[in-house]
């Protein structure tokens, strides 16, 4: 596949969003992305949300995505991975994709790199790559001058995986998770998520497409739309897919967040939950249509440490139980070994990628519910505990300073 050259940049930043996505860009794909009906970002409608305008953006619906196929290849190369990917098939209505056929060649040593040392090291994982990506470049332009994000980053992601991408600020962590979240796109290289081979020439249907039914958002400032209460967040991406009733979208919203652990806080607004309860209100809206792949950027890193482990010990569940991929950035190197691989990120390439090996998350995990279990004993104890009114306290007129009494006599 041809890759968007540098100077080719212009051309395709016109047609897309700038080269740096902005928290509202963030926001549009944590809700859904993109309202299909027009083909503008929902954001800008839903900043200044009022009540005449809710139902006109909350009852967009999204136009049926068009159906992809292409030729499977005989090896796991790079370029054979990417178009095993693609040639993924949807059925229609929205079903999930059907895994790819599998290679009778053996992989390349660059294989074996990208893709951490092969299925028996993941556990789980299993089945065709639900992200591949060869060669990524990400260069943002600064006046007349290139400053380079990304520069020739090659990995496959399967199904089922936890992914931690590890690295120092600058490194190309975000800049990476934007791409593969199709918030961006990359300057040159190839790349295929869930079977969708992402090109300057897909169109935005086919991104808000992904971003809406594929891939599911949790960022670090939770993003949520302050004017909604919890449950109508979490509603939110499920009444721009279009597919379930009234009914069941509000059936779908209270499971979900009694799942997380909030079914009593569903009507309150963003402004009147905690952080942790906000971030959790996050994870539910981003799984709601049921996504294939997870991003997550920092999602514990303005939380307090028991909040971190309940949000943590949330995201293992979805992962471990419902088969979700899972792809987090964070600064937390302890966080890794929680992980089936870890993508280590230094200048803007893949320095290196290392394998978590099964006793090690198992004894983690482990030591992660006993600590979840005694917060949520402690919590318990506390609700349980008899709420004491303070002691009214009575006073006379003699109890006051004496000075009050010489400011009257004078």
């Amino acid at each position: 596949m041809a890759g968007l050259e540098l100077q080719d940049w212009g051309t395709a930043a016109g047609r897309r969003s700038s080269s740096n996505a902005t928290d509202s860009d963030e926001a549009a794909a944590a809700a859904g992305g993109v309202d299909l009906a027009a083909g503008v970002s929902v954001m800008p409608l839903l900043a200044g949300i009022n009540d005449s305008t809710a139902a006109q953006v909350l009852y967009t619906r999204a136009p049926a995505a068009s159906s992809s196929s292409g030729s499977g290849g005989s090896g796991l190369s790079a370029s054979a991975l990417m178009r095993e990917a693609s040639s993924e098939s949807k059925d229609g209505g929205g079903a999930e994709w059907r895994s790819a056929r599998s290679s009778s060649s053996p992989p390349s040593e660059s294989s074996r790199l990208a893709a951490g040392g092969g299925a028996a090291a993941r556990g789980q994982a299993s089945g065709a790559p639900i992200v591949v990506a060869h060669n990524l470049h990400k260069t943002y332009l600064l006046g007349l001058e290139g400053v380079p994000a990304l520069r020739g980053v090659s990995l496959s992601i399967q199904r089922g995986e936890f992914i931690v991408i590890l690295g120092s600020s600058g490194g190309g962590k975000t800049s990476l998770l934007n791409l593969l979240g199709t918030i961006d796109q990359p300057t040159k290289g190839e790349l295929s998520i869930c079977g969708h081979r992402i090109t300057h020439h897909t169109s935005d249907e086919e991104f808000a497409h992904l971003r809406l039914k594929k891939i599911g958002f949790v960022f670090q400032t939770f993003n949520l739309l302050p004017s909604m209460t919890a449950q109508e967040n979490v509603s939110l991406p499920m009444i721009l897919d279009g597919r379930r009733s009234a009914g069941e979208i509000a059936q779908r919203a209270k499971e979900l967040l009694e799942r997380v652990g909030l079914a009593d806080r569903r009507d309150h607004l963003p402004s009147q939950l905690s952080g942790g309860e906000q971030q959790r209100v996050t994870i539910a809206r981003a799984i709601a249509n049921r996504p294939s792949l997870l991003l997550l950027d920092e999602p514990t890193g303005d939380l307090d440490t028991r909040t971190s482990l309940l949000i943590l010990s949330l995201l293992l569940d979805l992962n471990r139980r419902l088969g979700l991929t899972c792809l987090m950035v964070t600064h937390d190197t302890q966080l890794k070994h929680y992980a089936h691989r870890v993508l280590h990120m230094s200048d803007g390439k893949l320095a290196r990628v290392e394998t978590i090996a099964q006793e090690k998350r198992k004894d983690m995990e482990d030591a992660l519910e006993r600590k979840v279990a005694e917060i949520r004993g402690d919590t318990r104890a506390e609700a349980t505990q008899p709420q004491r009114k303070p002691p009214t306290e009575h006073r006379q007129p003699t109890d006051y300073p004496d000075f009050l009494a010489s400011d009257e006599e004078d």
